[in-house]
């Protein structure tokens, strides 16, 4: 795991106190099960692996959405995954103190990873 709470720090001082607390939870939860290398791009923190996996958008007053590149190519067996009328991003909206469904995006993360091997294979 790389050093991401320096690669985060400006991000982090945008963010009020809540949602700080809140964004590290859910980013510490992804980093604790894992090997994310974590990236900020369109001043937002991405999770890649060989590719882009996911990233975690600010909603504001609402909390995290922790959105998958290629959501539209996940089967969404957990039905927790949302387009939100985007044709290549699903999301998951994750609501400030709502727990996080812990299981359910472990599950979605194992076949975004999948997914992302079979892509790098075929290139």
């Amino acid at each position: 795991m790389n050093d991401s709470i320096e690669i985060l720090e400006q991000y982090l001082e945008n963010l009020s106190e809540e949602q700080k607390k809140y964004f590290l939870k859910i980013h510490y939860f992804l980093l604790d099960i894992f090997p994310f290398k974590v990236k900020i791009r369109y001043e937002i923190p991405f999770y890649d692996d060989n590719s882009w996996i996911c990233y975690l958008n600010l909603i504001k007053n609402i909390g995290f959405e922790l959105c998958f590149v290629d959501g539209n190519l996940l089967s969404n067996e957990q039905n927790i995954l949302e387009s939100r009328g985007r044709k290549r991003i699903s999301g998951i909206i994750l609501k400030n103190n709502e727990k996080i469904p812990e299981q359910k995006i472990i599950e979605i993360i194992h076949e975004a990873l999948l997914l992302s091997k079979n892509k790098v294979k075929k290139s």
